[in-house]
Formats: structure tokens, C-alpha cells, sequence
């Protein structure tokens, strides 16, 4: 079963456009190659790492920690995002590069 904004081989299609934001178009098939094969080995991985800290956890602990980092990590990435639009003064229509 898909959840929406997925393809077939699990990767978000609304991520994507945001991570071609400098390349030339060219480029543009290798950094999605490189997100796609970052992608597929950071899944296996993941359930590992969690496979060992559910053994050594409860749940609940779990989620609630790795939700608290996720929600740091969010912030920190969105306030160095910003920091690059005004470094690189980057307006609303200028995000993305269409090939």
C-alpha cells in the first residue's frame, strides 16, 4: 500500500524538487541517483538501529526521544535553510530550477 506522495520504490516525490536547487540541469539525474541510493541504504539501517534500541528500551521512551530529535533536527535544517535564501538572496519564485 502507497502513502500519498510516494512512488512504488518509497521515495517522496515531494522532497525531491527541494533538493535541486543549485544543479545545473544536467546534474540534475545524478542528484537524484545519489538521494535515491542514500535513501535505500538509510532504510535497512534505520531498522537496525531501532531493532537494538527496542531491545534496550520501552517503546514509549523510544518514540518519545526520537521524536524530540526529530523535532530539533526539523528546526535546525529549516533555520539553516533560511540563513541560505537571505545568504543568497533567494525570493519565493526563485526556489526551484525547472529544466
Amino acid at each position: 500500500m502507497l502513502f500519498p506522495g510516494t512512488h512504488p520504490r518509497g521515495k517522496s516525490i515531494l522532497k525531491m524538487p527541494s533538493l535541486v536547487r543549485f544543479p545545473v540541469k544536467y546534474f540534475i539525474g545524478r542528484v537524484f541517483g545519489v538521494v535515491g541510493a542514500v535513501g535505500d541504504i538509510s532504510l535497512p539501517l534505520a531498522m537496525l538501529v531501532y531493532g537494538v534500541l527496542l531491545s534496550k528500551m520501552d517503546v514509549i521512551d523510544l518514540l518519545l526521544i526520537s521524536g524530540g530529535m526529530l523535532m530539533i533536527l526539523s528546526l535546525s535544517f529549516f533555520l539553516i535553510y533560511q540563513k541560505i535564501n537571505q545568504a543568497h538572496n533567494i525570493s519565493e519564485g526563485e526556489r526551484l530550477i525547472v529544466p
